[in-house]
């Protein structure tokens, strides 16, 4: 064999060695890191989609809890979170004064809790105790016949829930404001729904209602 023929094969082998060992410390690690880098991108991927699929779960919800919401505030129109006994006088004040009719005595009660079970197809519910409040409301008023007429279609109206129990027309004719202005008497119930402290400030413990229970 001639020495440019080994000087050949030696560069060959030599080359070929560099080719090996640049494959296995610089090519073959960064094809792994590239394949390890992709992998990673496609988790992401997953990850993200997974993301705005909850995004959008979240936002259906919102728009739910806002119509809850506003269910809620209606509720609390007819029922408030307190007795509001100077809103509720304020009212009776005002639907008298829209009738034409003159009160002569307001006086609430004190308040007592609803105690309501009810039987719906064979299923039986009852209404926690604290949950839904009555307050016992007696008036007394002076006005013509009509205008005592309007005045309890009036209360009955009001935004507030009220329930007119019964009611007595008569009375001394003498003591009216008015010659044949009439008196009339009545018994009613105011109701609300106490708001739950305890899950606003859980710092405050919720008070205890009545152990009374009156329907």
């Amino acid at each position: 064999m001639t020495r440019i023929r080994k000087w050949s094969l030696g560069t060959a082998a030599l080359f070929t060695f560099i080719l090996l060992a640049s494959w296995f410390f610089l090519v073959s690690p960064k094809k792994s890191e590239a394949a390890d880098i992709q992998a990673r991108t496609q988790g992401q991927l997953s990850a993200n989609d997974g993301l705005r699929a909850k995004l959008v779960t979240l936002q259906q919800q919102s728009t739910k809890l806002a119509d809850q919401q506003a269910k809620l505030a209606a509720i609390r129109q007819h029922l408030p979170g307190t007795v509001a006994e100077a809103a509720l006088i304020r009212s009776f004040s005002e639907a008298a004064a829209a009738s034409n009719v003159t009160l002569t005595s307001l006086l609430p009660a004190e308040p007592a809790p609803v105690s309501v079970t009810a039987s719906t197809g064979g299923a039986t519910a009852t209404v926690p105790a604290g949950t839904l409040m009555l307050v016992r409301v007696d008036i007394s008023a002076q006005g013509s016949y009509y205008n005592l007429e309007r005045f309890l279609n009036k209360i009955e109206g009001m935004q507030r829930s009220f329930l007119v129990t019964g009611f007595t027309l008569g009375g001394d004719s003498t003591k009216t404001a008015n010659p044949g202005d009439i008196n009339i008497t009545i018994q009613g119930r105011a109701y609300y729904s106490p708001i739950d402290t305890s899950t606003t400030n859980p710092s405050k413990a919720a008070t205890p209602a009545p152990t009374a229970a009156t329907s």
